[in-house]
């Protein structure tokens, strides 16, 4: 039986819909206008239906009703459903009606296109058997999470956001398409997952499959653009690894950590190089099964390598190297390809060009060297002074519409820090910079700074240091910044969190977080940073703030960094690592919350305001999501 690629995509619908079709509780219906779902199907038939076929065009409100038929209202309240069964082969969208479902009761959720399965759809129904539409070309968040699906296939072509799928617990088999998102740990609901399989794969993250009781098998049917280090944990039935198509890099020596039943990783495809060799906690291994070929490898006795000519020889590889290369001029030329243009220069400027020679493919050869220079000249490898320094200059006079608001130290919970901490003696006396420079040692020594531990609540001062001495845990550098404005509120010195990001904040998540306190004897603020215990001067001594310094950056005046600047009294922070390097990269985009008090992003315990993210931005520059812009750079330094 020939099928077209979007017909099903679970293999039980195909076996029942024969017997279904005649049966009591299945029903057909054609919805010529959009928003006239619930004329043909009343939402009491949802107890007693049990199939449901659906043609013709559905928009906002009809979704919102197909919803309720599966289960479920707006907000999440159960509905009686005994719908198993949906066929939306003959169906297409519009963006008409109101928003069928508010999660959370601030998410609206709304139909993206024609041709788009709507998030959320499924959310929270027992659906077990869906047909997709013919046409689909997008499968959108939560689309089809938290239902009863077994067995999932989604078509080739179709993009798939990498949280449409989530929490489907009865779930067992899940074949996905291209991947043009990267892979990442969001399957870890999929508790009764025993196989899934790709596409082509952009990259996949560290840790993509991690906690996995029932999962049996990995395959990756097509190309892989790169797999991280430490990629699969903690999975005690994993039994094999597959790659089948060619693979561009991995990285990272571990490849799997805890997976007792892995018998075999098989590559059976090119690949340049391959780095996650080693698999810990794994007595089973025999090893990889090398039915392609390897040019380089992290360790050639566990991975063993083919020369290259050899390699070429099969022509079904050489085809594989001419995708690869096509694969690398598409991320080296990316907008914004950030870490895979990385990965792609490092593979084309030392195998994939000479290789394409080897192969007889000179013009791709060519192709591929055009796209390095071409790279080259992106910010991606660009030193990071450099881009700081091309960034466009502030502007006055666009104040945004806020104030800076500053909690005073008789506020509740800054008056009972001061007293359990007796901050009063850790700040000590002397001028108000001495009393900020103790209070941040003071936090620098009090937690460690752990960059990638999560945020408990509430985030004040006093529960972030118990949670840390109680579960001898750090926090990042968010919730030191957190703390340490909280202390320097609580002793009466007006203070502020900032968030410091690069030019590419949407493809760069690494950004730091620092203080800055007013002194009222300099007139200014100062850069304060619990993290590193860091403090920058100019040549003369004078405290700087973050604005100062990037200006100097910028201009290539001189800076100081404190002698005893450190990483957790176990790395010494110096000026060129710290501030030309890091922060240099990090101070192109200075955020600060408009409200500044304790806990400033905590939702419970404490009432309060949530205030604005207010972000001081280069004239022009594509600035942070969720920020209030200004670049009046003397507004936003203004004294409180």
């Amino acid at each position: 039986m020939n099928m077209s690629k979007t017909q099903f995509v679970f293999a039980a619908l195909a076996a029942a819909s024969g017997a279904a079709i005649g049966m009591a509780g299945t029903k057909t219906v054609n919805v010529k206008r959009p928003g006239t779902l619930e004329k043909h199907v009343k939402a009491v038939d949802a107890a007693r239906l049990a199939s449901l076929k659906i043609k013709g065009t559905l928009n906002n409100d009809d979704v919102r009703h197909l919803r309720l038929l599966l289960g479920s209202d707006s907000l999440l309240n159960q509905l009686p459903s005994s719908l198993r069964s949906l066929d939306l082969a003959d169906v297409s969208f519009e963006n008409s009606g109101s928003p069928f479902y508010a999660r959370g009761g601030k998410n609206k959720y709304s139909i993206s296109s024609a041709h788009s399965l709507p998030a959320c759809l499924t959310y929270q129904s027992g659906l077990e058997e869906i047909v997709l539409p013919q046409k689909l070309d997008t499968v959108c968040a939560f689309s089809l999470s938290q239902a009863g699906f077994r067995n999932l296939s989604i078509p080739d072509g179709v993009y798939v956001d990498r949280r449409a799928v989530v929490g489907d617990t009865l779930l067992q088999t899940l074949r996905l398409p291209a991947m043009p998102e990267a892979v990442s740990p969001s399957w870890a609901g999929l508790k009764g997952l025993k196989s899934i399989s790709y596409g082509d794969v952009d990259y996949c993250e560290a840790q993509s499959f991690t906690g996995l009781p029932e999962l049996e098998e990995i395959v990756f049917e097509g190309m892989v653009g790169h797999i991280d280090g430490y990629n699969i944990k903690d999975c005690p039935k994993l039994r094999r690894v597959e790659f089948r198509g060619p693979v561009n890099t991995t990285g990272g020596a571990e490849f799997t950590a805890n997976c007792p039943e892995l018998e075999e990783i098989s590559i059976d495809g090119l690949v340049l190089y391959f780095g996650n060799v080693k698999n810990e906690g794994a007595p089973k291994f025999k090893g990889y099964r090398i039915g392609g070929a390897v040019i380089e490898s992290g360790d050639t006795a566990l991975v063993p390598v083919v020369a290259a000519e050899a390699a070429l020889a099969r022509p079904e590889l050489a085809r594989q190297l001419e995708k690869l290369a096509r694969w690398e001029i598409k991320q080296l030329r990316a907008e914004d390809s950030g870490f895979l243009r990385k990965t792609a220069y490092s593979a084309a400027t030392e195998l994939t060009d000479s290789l394409l020679d080897m192969a007889g493919m000179p013009a791709l050869a060519d192709s591929v060297r055009e796209a390095v220079a071409f790279a080259k000249s992106t910010d991606d490898f660009k030193p990071k002074l450099q881009i700081l320094k091309e960034s466009p200059s502030y502007q006055a006079g666009n104040a945004p519409d806020a104030v800076f608001v500053y909690a005073m130290p008789s506020d509740s919970v800054l008056a009972a820090d001061r007293a359990f901490f007796n901050l009063d003696s850790i700040a000590g006396e002397g001028t108000d910079v001495e009393k900020m420079k103790r209070l941040t040692y003071w936090v620098h020594d009090l937690v460690p700074h752990d960059g990638g531990s999560y945020n408990p609540e509430p985030r004040n001062l006093r529960h972030l240091a118990e949670v840390c001495k109680e579960e001898g845990r750090g926090v990042n550098c968010r919730m030191m910044a957190i703390m340490l404005t909280e202390a320097l509120l609580a002793e009466g010195i007006p203070a502020r969190y900032l968030t410091c990001q690069p030019k590419a904040w949407d493809t760069d998540s690494d950004c730091h977080v620092i203080c800055v306190g007013w002194s009222e004897s300099l007139g200014k603020w100062i850069w304060l940073d619990p993290t590193f215990a860091a403090f920058v001067s100019d040549e003369n001594g004078t405290p700087l703030h973050p604005g100062e310094v990037r200006d100097r950056l910028r201009r290539d005046m001189p800076l100081v960094l404190n002698e005893d600047a450190n990483w957790n009294h176990k790395s010494r922070q110096t000026k060129e690592r710290y501030l030309d390097n890091y922060m240099a990269k990090n101070l192109y985009f200075i955020s600060a919350n408009s409200i500044n008090q304790a806990e400033p992003e905590s939702s419970v315990s404490y009432p309060h305001k949530l205030g604005k993210e207010i972000c001081l931005s280069p004239l022009g520059a594509r600035a942070p999501k969720g920020t209030v812009i200004t670049t009046d750079e003397g507004w936003f330094w203004q004294r409180p």
